[in-house]
Parts: structure tokens; sequence; C-alpha cells
């Protein structure tokens, strides 16, 4: 996957943001992909910080441990099986949750201009 992005800061927050990505995905439901967001809480730091590394290397940091990802379902399963293996399950977890179609134009923020992201691209 290839990640390229772009972004605008007012007051030194993030106001607009074009993403660009561009999955490896064996051509697995490529007519399927969509946002997701992956969050975790993990214990150990040094879980935390191979999670982390992985998750930014798939996608954006939204806050410390909420990443926006694009992908098919069967892909983003695969990638939370894999870091799932890497993490206890009785201390951590991981989730991750599909976002709507057109919610790029359905975001909230206050002030309206600190709203994370704007439009999302995705190049198959």
């Amino acid at each position: 996957m290839r990640l390229t992005c772009k972004g605008q800061r007012h007051r030194g927050n993030l106001t607009r943001l074009s993403l660009r990505t561009t999955f490896n995905s064996d051509n697995e439901g490529d007519a399927m992909k969509r946002a997701w967001v992956i969050a975790y809480d993990i214990t150990k730091d040094r879980r935390r910080t191979r999670v982390a590394k992985r998750l930014e290397a798939q996608g954006i940091r939204l806050q410390k441990s909420v990443f926006l990802v694009t992908g098919s379902p069967r892909g983003v399963r695969r990638m939370v099986r894999e870091i799932g293996s890497e993490i206890d399950p009785v201390t951590d977890c991981v989730c991750a949750w599909p976002m709507s179609v057109g919610w790029e134009a359905e975001q909230i923020a206050v002030p309206p201009e600190a709203a994370p992201l704007r439009t999302l691209f995705v190049i198959g």
C-alpha cells in the first residue's frame, strides 16, 4: 500500500486532509474497499509500539490509538487477526469498524474546521 496525504492546518489543528491510498491486495474485493476506523487498547509499551507502527504503515493516525485505513473486509480482518496474534488477549484488544458510504460529508466537529478528514480518495 502506498499512502500520500496532504494536510492544511488552522491554529495548529489539522483541518483538511486529502488522502490517496493504493493497496496491493491481490485484487481481493477491490470493489468492496472502504474506510475503516481501527482502535487499540494495549497495556505493554513494546507491543503497543509494534502495533502502532504497523497501523501507521497501513493508514493514518487520527488520535494516539485510533487509525483510519482503507481496505476490503477480508483484508482488514486478516490485518486485525495478524495484529491479534501479537497482543495479549487477556489484557489487550484491537477493534475495527467500517465507515458508512458518504461519511466524509457527514462529519461533525466543533469548531467545524477541526473535522479531521474532508476527503478520502481510494485508488485501486
